[in-house]
């Protein structure tokens, strides 16, 4: 289902709604909240603040759907780029495909984790995505209650003059340098070391099976137990102490990546 065909579905099941808006609309709905579709499927609004409070919304109803998924918009000031529908707990995209875009955000939904109403907050993977791509500029996840969590490049340099565009230029390449590195530093931090040793030791049986050649069950025993030890610290990671762990985590560490770290989670 294209962007178009979405936007018509939410359209005709919200009926008097707004697309902007979740609860019915008595009074007249304002023309300049309601976006338009372009010829590119792209949907626009008259200003940023609507673009965003739609993919808010967008986001959210995916949460408290029957199945909650994360549902991912990308948004280009006042254009609706694109919508993706994911999985429970994950959603894929390609930012390729919008580099010719610039300071886009990507805003998309966390589902409840160890309680109704609370979520983790932004994660390393979605951290290290944005820091990667330099047209991504935020990524912010909302949850059931509207609260959200953000993390924000932080500190833009202007691109006039030769030595200003030197400074961009070295910035993106420590940008592209922390998006490598930001993963293991955030597990090293919150996971704990026995844990994070099998982990990894287990990552190396594997590379070795491989380059070996080794047969398939004993690939296939080894991609098993990681899947298992991986389950157990990503449930570790969404229940309460998980959660607040890596809301501290963004406090202490956002600056040193370049990052700028947000949220009015509740549950943290």
């Amino acid at each position: 289902m294209n962007l178009t065909q979405k936007v018509t579905a939410w359209t005709k099941a919200c009926w008097e709604l707004s697309i902007l808006e979740t609860r019915a609309v008595k009074a007249h709905i304002k023309p300049q909240k309601v976006g338009y579709m372009c010829p590119d499927e792209t949907i626009n609004f008259s200003n940023a603040k609507f673009a965003r409070e739609y993919s808010k919304n967008r986001a959210i109803a995916a949460l408290k759907d029957k199945n909650p998924y994360e549902r991912l918009l990308i948004v280009d000031k006042n254009r609706v780029l694109d919508e993706i529908d994911g999985e429970a707990h994950r959603v894929t995209f390609e930012p390729i495909l919008y580099e010719g875009s610039s300071n886009l955000s990507a805003i998309h939904g966390h589902p409840d984790s160890y309680a109704k109403g609370c979520a983790s907050p932004i994660s390393p993977g979605d951290a290290s995505c944005i820091l990667h791509w330099k047209h991504l500029n935020e990524t912010i996840a909302y949850n059931t209650k509207g609260e959200f969590s953000a993390l924000k490049k932080s500190g833009s340099i202007s691109s006039k003059g030769w030595f200003s565009n030197l400074k961009k230029k070295f910035k993106e390449l420590i940008n592209t340098i922390n998006s490598e590195t930001i993963r293991a530093h955030y597990d090293k931090k919150i996971i704990p070391p026995e844990r994070l040793k099998k982990l990894n030791e287990n990552n190396r049986k594997i590379a070795d099976c491989m380059k070996r050649k080794g047969s398939k069950d004993e690939l296939f025993a080894l991609i098993d137990e990681q899947n298992k030890l991986g389950k157990i610290i990503e449930e570790a990671l969404v229940s309460e102490a998980g959660c607040k762990q890596t809301h501290k985590y963004w406090l202490k560490y956002a600056k040193k990546f370049n990052l700028e770290y947000t949220t009015n989670f509740s549950n943290l």
